[in-house]
C-alpha cells in the first residue's frame, strides 16, 4: 500500500495528528507531525502528519486551508495520502474533501470513519457511537458540505468476494462516482476495505484517498496489534498536566487521578508555573488546569523561559486546542512520534522552539477510559521507581 513506506497524512488537529500516526510507527515506520505547512530543513520522515487546524474552523476556512495544504501534493502509483477524521465526526471533513477533490490529486475517496474498538461503527450507512445514532446517513452529512457524486457500500456488499467489490466499485467510478463512503462494524470489514483500497490502486491505477480515523489506518498502516507500552521509548519522568479541555471525559480522567493522589492541581499563575517544575525535580506529577486567560497565558510563556533549560519532565496536554496553543506560545514546528503510552495516546519529542527535545504525551480530549491518566502516571511511577 505504501511505496517506499512513504505517506502523506492530513489531519485536522494536533492530538488527532498524532494519534493516527500509532499504527503506522508501530509497524516500523518514523513518523513526524508538522504543526502547519512543512518547512524547509525540518526532519524527514517515512510519514508525514500535517496537522491543518481545520476542526474549529467554519466550512468554508476549512475548505480554504485544505485547499492550500493540499495542492501541492501529487500521488503516483502506490504513494499514501490519508486524511484523517475523528470517528464521531465532529469537524469539517466535507469541505475537507471537498477541497481535495477541486485540487485534482485522486480519482476516488473511501470514507470509513468506524473504529469498533472504540465503539464506533456504521451500519447501513449511520454512524453509531456505542450503539446510539444522531439519524443521519454519513451521505447526507457530505452532502452538506458540498459532497455530490456519491455511493456507499453496505455490510452486506462488504461480505462479497474482493474481485466482485472490485468490479462494483470500478462501475460507479465509472458512472461518476468520486467519493463512497462505508459501513464498517468490525476490524475484519476495515480490513476488507483497505484491501479494497490497495487493489483498486494496484491493479487499475487509481488515486484513491482513505478518509478515516485511526480505526482505519491500522489496517492501511499493515499493523493491527496494540503496541507493547511495557516497554516505552519514552524515558519515564515526573509529568506537568496542562489541561484545557472542557471535555466532561478529560475531567473525570482528572478526578480519579487526583482521588489516587498522583498528582497535585496547581494555580495557573506565575507562582504554580515555577512549583511544577520544582516538583519535577522532586520526581513528583503536576496538573494545572488552563482557562487561557491572558495572564494564565502569559504566566505560561514565562514558564517555559524556565523549562527550557530542563529536560527532566513530560508535558501532557489534553484537548487537540490545549496540545496547539502550548505548542504554539513555545514556538514549536512539530513533534517527533516515538511512543504509544497508552492505547490511542501518542508520545514524542518536540520539535523547534523553545521546548525542543522535551516530552510530549497528547490525548484527544474525550478519549479513553476514567483511569486513562491514572494508569499513565502510574506506569511511570512504576518505572521511575524501577
Amino acid at each position: 500500500m505504501l511505496k517506499d513506506g512513504r505517506a502523506t497524512i492530513f489531519a485536522d488537529d494536533l492530538t488527532g495528528a498524532c494519534d493516527v500516526s500509532l499504527p503506522f510507527h508501530s509497524a516500523g515506520l518514523s513518523c513526524f507531525v508538522s504543526i502547519g505547512a512543512p518547512v524547509l530543513g525540518q526532519p524527514s520522515a517515512d510519514v508525514c502528519i500535517i496537522d491543518m487546524e481545520t476542526r474549529n474552523l467554519n466550512p468554508q476556512d476549512a475548505y480554504g486551508q485544505t485547499f492550500v495544504h493540499t495542492q501541492r501534493l501529487k500521488l503516483d502509483r502506490g504513494y499514501l495520502a490519508y486524511l484523517k477524521m475523528d470517528s464521531t465526526w465532529q469537524g469539517n471533513v466535507g469541505s475537507e474533501l471537498k477541497a481535495i477533490h477541486d485540487n485534482r490529486i485522486v480519482d476516488l475517496a473511501i470514507v470509513a470513519p468506524a473504529f469498533p474498538k472504540m465503539g464506533r461503527s456504521v451500519f447501513n450507512g449511520q454512524l453509531l457511537i456505542r450503539g446510539k445514532s444522531d439519524s443521519q446517513l454519513l451521505q447526507e452529512k457530505l452532502r452538506h458540505q458540498g459532497i455530490e457524486r456519491l455511493s456507499h457500500i453496505t455490510t452486506r456488499q462488504l461480505e462479497m468476494t474482493i474481485e466482485e467489490l472490485l468490479e462494483l466499485v470500478i462501475d460507479l467510478h465509472t458512472q461518476g462516482i468520486n467519493t463512497i463512503t462505508c459501513d464498517a462494524t468490525s476490524d475484519e470489514e476495515l480490513s476488507t476495505i483497505a484491501l479494497l483500497i490497495e487493489k483498486l490502486t494496484a491493479i487499475y491505477g487509481l488515486s484513491v484517498l482513505p478518509v478515516g480515523s485511526a480505526g482505519l489506518a491500522e489496517h492501511i498502516s499493515g499493523n493491527q496489534s496494540d503496541s507493547d507500552t511495557s516497554r516505552m521509548a519514552i524515558v519515564p519522568s515526573p509529568v506537568i498536566a496542562i489541561i484545557g479541555s472542557e471535555n466532561s471525559v478529560t475531567h473525570d480522567q482528572l478526578d480519579v487521578a487526583l482521588r489516587d493522589e498522583l498528582l497535585d492541581e496547581l494555580d495557573g499563575n506565575r507562582d504554580g508555573m515555577r512549583i511544577c517544575q520544582l516538583r519535577s525535580h522532586s520526581g513528583k506529577h503536576s496538573v494545572i488546569k488552563m482557562t487561557w486567560e491572558p495572564q494564565m497565558e502569559s504566566a505560561l510563556a514565562e514558564a517555559m523561559g524556565s523549562w527550557m533549560t530542563s529536560s527532566d519532565f513530560i508535558l501532557f496536554c489534553s484537548g487537540g486546542d490545549t496540545a496547539k496553543r502550548v505548542c504554539e506560545i513555545a514556538q514549536a514546528q512539530g513533534v517527533h512520534v516515538l511512543d504509544q503510552v497508552a492505547p490511542g495516546i501518542a508520545a514524542g519529542t518536540i520539535y523547534g522552539g523553545m521546548l525542543n527535545g522535551i516530552q510530549l504525551i497528547t490525548k484527544a480530549g474525550g478519549f479513553g477510559p476514567r483511569d486513562t491518566i491514572s494508569r499513565i502516571l502510574q506506569s511511570f511511577n512504576n518505572r521511575m521507581v524501577a
